[in-house]
């Protein structure tokens, strides 16, 4: 027989909050992959959403993403209304994914992940203009001392 115990889940889901608003604002500005930064609150949402369902992923998702939002440099909203999109269709179900087919749920949440990090890398790619940059234009040739 399975007991519910709403007080462990709630003091599990602030606990992970907590740890992840942490790593998210020490760790994840010093730690670069290739040309991005580990994604905490995306950690935190999932892990709502699969475990708690779509409502209070929901949420999770949007108040991990405004979070994130605030924190960083990026537009205000993107990663809210990522992450909440993210938390609806890993939540869909509501039932506890990560108690079941666990990997079904990385499989899911992986495909979510390199969905959802598309538009922000478009948002956030750097211009593309016909002019050189100075760095490029700051090689000037040598001149030659033969007489």
């Amino acid at each position: 027989m399975q007991i519910a115990d709403k007080s462990h889940d709630t003091k599990g889901m602030v606990a992970l909050a907590g740890i992840c608003a942490v790593l998210q604002l020490a760790l994840s500005p010093n730690f670069a992959i290739g040309n991005g930064h580990p994604n905490f609150a995306l950690v935190f949402c999932a892990c709502i959403a699969l475990s708690r369902g779509g409502a209070q992923g929901v949420v999770a998702g949007f108040v991990a993403g405004l979070f994130f939002d605030l924190s960083s440099t990026g537009p205000i909203g993107l990663m809210a209304l990522l992450l909440t999109i993210a938390a609806y269709v890993l939540g869909s179900e509501q039932r506890n994914r990560m108690a079941g087919d666990f990997a079904a749920s990385v499989a899911i949440f992986s495909v979510w992940k390199t969905i959802w990090s598309a538009p922000l890398r478009i948002s956030t790619s750097p211009s593309r203009s016909r002019t050189r940059s100075p760095c490029c234009l700051s090689v000037a040739p040598t001149r030659s001392s033969t007489p």
